[in-house]
């Protein structure tokens, strides 16, 4: 059997076609962690991206009208559903996000009624930019599309308007230029009030966090500092593209070939997809089949960029769901079982479920959470239905894991996986 994962592979067709026609190859099992940056279609020198972030802020000045109508608007306008077919965002489990609700909603009407009032009246930057909203205009397109019951159509997306962690424009890039931005300006008075307000929104011998928190209060104070910093923004329009191009392409070969070397040791196994029902024994074989492909094919590299650990505990629960590829069994994430939520229910059936943690060696609560498992293998019957995997960057992290588990009494626990994600040394180099 074949694992599909792209969307090339699925629909049986060349990557490099994919590549050519200038769509990025999704995953079709979970969401990829990309997004469409609003700057890019801004900065580009495609007509057709000019055009739509025109009308992305045709768009929002007409939302700034109904929100400053007298009477309260229709909040259900000013919501941003999750677009689930072009299979981009932060879902880990599928492509069902749920995008900018009631609570965002009641914020920008209120944002347009204070902060953001001069929303389209900017003098400052070139034109007004307001990021991370996006607007999908009604068109007709024959889609891709998945067959059977479960089947829907698939929205691919143009690679070089993608980006990966934030926007050209966000807030901690404000946060790391607001001085050069502040000490730049050209009217003294308004560089000297701020600077001003600034330093009096610092305490003696202020932590990181108070810059950020003196930072916060300056713009608010000033929110026209907002305007020079995307006017600062929009003079290096030209770096945008390369930016964000460099970090999609360090993403496709840090995660997406990785996967593919998975899914190749997944398909190569033999028998790794007859499965038996039996949702615990499965669980374990697919943890220890996660343990061998990244203590020994090289996925352990998915951990790191340059040298530096940079996975957290979503990023293995991402890698372990999609083990269970083309499986039977039903995996829920972050599901409650009573005893708070847990990271993954894997069921077959009604009476046969079990449930799989991840923590990382280095958690500063993982003691306290092994020593609430005891109490619930005292307690509960079902309990060795319970799988925790525990992620180890370093040998120190191996061995503080390891004198907790002898500390506890769990050492030896077949339910207890640890994995050795540490940075392997090449056979050529040895």
């Amino acid at each position: 059997m074949t694992v599909k994962l792209l969307f090339s592979e699925y629909f049986d067709i060349s990557s490099s076609v994919v590549e050519e026609y200038g769509a990025f190859n999704i995953c079709i099992e979970s969401d990829l962690p990309l997004f469409i940056d609003p700057f890019l279609l801004f900065a580009s020198e495609n007509p057709e991206y000019k055009e739509l972030h025109r009308k992305i802020v045709q768009h929002l000045f007409m939302l700034k009208e109904l929100a400053t109508r007298s009477k309260p608007p229709n909040y259900n306008l000013f919501k941003f559903p999750e677009i689930s077919q072009n299979w981009l965002g932060w879902c880990k489990d599928g492509n069902k996000g749920r995008g900018l609700g009631i609570k965002f909603a009641k914020d920008l009407v209120v944002a347009f009624n204070g902060f953001y009032s001069s929303f389209g009246e900017e003098s400052i930057s070139s034109e007004s930019h307001i990021e991370k909203l996006m607007m999908w205009l009604p068109k007709s397109f024959i889609l891709p599309y998945f067959y059977g019951k479960n089947g829907g159509f698939i929205l691919l997306t143009p690679i070089d308007i993608l980006t990966k962690d934030e926007s050209f424009i966000c807030h901690n890039d404000l946060k790391n230029n607001f001085r050069k931005i502040t000490n730049a300006l050209q009217n003294s008075s308004l560089r000297d009030s701020i600077n001003l307000f600034f330093q009096r929104s610092l305490p003696i011998d202020p932590k990181k966090e108070d810059f950020e928190l003196a930072i916060d209060l300056t713009v608010r104070q000033f929110p026209e500092i907002l305007d020079y910093y995307i006017k600062f923004k929009e003079d290096q329009k030209e770096h945008a593209a390369t930016l964000s191009a460099v970090k999609v392409n360090k993403f496709v070969n840090e995660l997406i070939v990785t996967l593919q070397l998975l899914c190749k040791a997944v398909t190569d196994k033999h028998g790794f997809f007859t499965n038996q029902p039996n949702s615990y024994d499965e669980s374990l074989r697919r943890a220890h089949f996660l343990k061998y492909t990244i203590e020994h094919n090289d996925i352990y590299k998915i951990f790191y960029k340059n040298g530096i650990p940079i996975a957290h505990e979503d990023t293995i629960q991402r890698i372990f769901r999609l083990t269970w590829f083309a499986s039977p069994f039903d995996v829920n994430s972050e599901v409650n079982n009573g005893r708070g939520p847990a990271d993954y229910k894997i069921s077959f059936g009604v009476g046969d479920s079990s449930i799989v943690e991840f923590k990382l060696g280095g958690s500063t609560s993982l003691k306290r959470n092994l020593l609430k498992q005891v109490e619930i293998y005292k307690k509960a019957s079902s309990s060795n239905r319970d799988i925790k995997i525990i992620l180890c960057y370093t040998n120190e992290e191996i061995t503080k894991v390891e004198n907790i588990l002898k500390e506890v009494g769990l050492h030896g626990a077949e339910n207890i996986i640890i994995i050795d994600a540490t940075i392997k040394i090449s056979a050529s180099k040895e």
